[in-house]
């Protein structure tokens, strides 16, 4: 049985703080270099996806590209500008190279996907010189899940007098920069998922949730015993510690720090907790498979009235596409934006108000009842498993979310999205990506809850305002704590000593 009177409380806390010692090394260290990996990553030269004006007019319509090429089933459709030269770029299964065809005549161009993946890298990074590209279809330990796109093409470029080497993620499907890497964001980033995320447990998940858990539980009672005794021995502390800097130190630093040392603690807690329950329950995503007899010719009549900015076969056998506005910069900038250290606030949206948009069956041509909103609601409630019966006593709004903010932050990396919000236990709230059917996030009360206490106690987003203020502020808290930490275990050693 613990002993909870003085004596005890105080041998308690010496014996956590040797539970904890490593575990606070291990995220101080981590947590200061957060704000130097932020800072010295790659940014791209450029914010906005390239602009892209197809006129269908005198094309070859698509069906008849898919006939010619033997093609039976796909699963997406966009376009892509290489050399100036307008092409289909079809995905003829989730997870392959996608092939490219001239929308002119209909003629297939030769590792089009890798060309266009170079073409991309090349515009958001104003870069020349390409060593090497690679498809890939997994994570790895440069291009880790917290990005979470994929497909993407990997292209490396040469380093010159001025920079250093990069390597651009991009997703040829929607035009968009995953992230950038050079050899300093990859050291660092290797470094805070070693000490911060405990990546060298990665493969065995229930042991990583474990220690991490019993550390952090630890931690908070460290924080909390050492709170206690600040006050409960305050009276004698003059007398009792006069001479003895090192314990003077320890004292006032260690309640300088206790109020941070809780909320790192529980809020890290809580966090851990919920990302675990959420990989658990992670909602397996298929990309829908379309039959070429989805395709018609009137349904392909209304594409060809007005040059479009973008083009998706999206489920239900429909075209959703969008049409070409002079200087038009929609899509994916919020994302883009933010890794250049712009907060997301600062950017425009990611894309224009949803009547922007056309949708109409593939089939016929005939515009569908509801238009981008309806088909975001069939994905979610298709996502959610209801019945259209129980769907529609549950679904209670859809809006457009076009910027990173609140519960749909950086994190999810996709825009625009339509969230669909349920009234069902926890309101549910699904962030659909319509022109790939893909379910990017969902969210309910208790992720919300979690999210804002993330925020608000472990990164301190109350101090966005002014960044730097923040990331100062954190890194002299985090230099306590460790410090505090060190100076424990050293006074312990001390008293150990015969």
């Amino acid at each position: 049985m613990p002993n909870f009177s003085l004596t005890g409380l105080l041998r308690w806390h010496w014996r956590i703080g040797l539970v904890v010692v490593v575990g606070i090394l291990l995220w101080g260290i981590s947590a200061i270099s957060h704000p130097l990996m932020t800072r010295l990553q790659p940014k791209p030269a450029v914010f906005s996806p390239p602009s892209i004006s197809v006129d269908l007019k005198h094309a070859l319509p698509l069906q008849d590209v898919l006939i010619k090429h033997d093609f039976a089933k796909l699963t997406a459709v966009s376009f892509a500008v290489i050399d100036g030269k307008n092409y289909y770029r079809v995905q003829p299964f989730d997870n392959v190279v996608a092939r490219y065809f001239s929308v002119l005549d209909g003629g297939e161009l030769a590792e089009g996907d890798q060309r266009y993946a170079e073409t991309l890298a090349r515009h958001y990074t104003k870069r020349g010189n390409i060593s090497a590209a690679k498809f890939l279809t997994e994570f790895d330990d440069d291009y880790h899940p917290v990005n979470r796109l994929l497909p993407v093409w990997r292209i490396d470029f040469d380093g010159d007098a001025e920079r250093a080497p990069v390597r651009a993620y991009v997703d040829t499907e929607q035009s968009r920069l995953a992230t950038l890497v050079d050899d300093t964001r990859h050291s660092l980033t290797s470094l805070f998922r070693f000490a911060h995320n405990w990546s060298f447990l990665q493969g065995y998940p229930r042991v990583q949730l474990w220690l991490m858990s019993t550390m952090l539980v630890a931690l908070f009672g460290l924080g909390c015993v050492g709170i206690y005794l600040f006050f409960r021995l305050r009276k004698n502390s003059v007398q009792r510690l006069r001479g003895n800097t090192m314990r003077k130190l320890h004292r006032w630093l260690g309640l300088s720090v206790g109020l941070t040392i809780l909320t790192f603690s529980a809020s890290g807690f809580f966090h851990l907790l919920m990302s675990y329950q959420r990989e658990q329950n992670e909602l397996k995503v298929e990309r829908h498979v379309f039959e070429l007899n989805q395709l018609g010719r009137d349904g392909w009549l209304p594409l060809q009235q007005t040059p479009l900015a973008r083009l998706a076969l999206v489920e239900g056998g429909a075209w959703l596409a969008k049409p070409a506005m002079k200087d038009d910069k929609a899509g994916p900038v919020a994302q883009v934006a933010h890794l250049s250290g712009n907060h997301h606030e600062t950017v425009k949206p990611a894309a224009p108000p949803h009547d922007a948009n056309i949708l109409i069956s593939a089939l016929n041509g005939q515009p569908l009842s509801g238009g981008v909103f309806a088909l975001a609601r069939d994905q979610a409630v298709a996502y959610a498993r209801l019945t259209q019966d129980k769907a529609a006593q549950e679904v209670i709004g859809t809006e457009w979310v076009t910027r990173f903010e609140g519960e749909y932050g950086f994190l999810f990396k996709r825009l625009p999205v339509v969230k669909v919000s349920f009234s069902g236990p926890g309101n549910p709230r699904y962030y659909i990506e319509p022109t790939t059917g893909i379910l990017s996030a969902r969210v309910d009360d208790l992720d919300a809850l979690e999210g804002r206490l993330f925020a608000l106690l472990h990164k301190w987003t109350f101090f966005d305002t002014n960044k730097n203020l923040r990331d100062v502020l954190q890194v002299l808290f985090v230099l306590g704590i460790v410090t505090v930490s060190v100076m424990g275990l050293s006074l312990y050693l001390k008293r150990r000593k015969p």
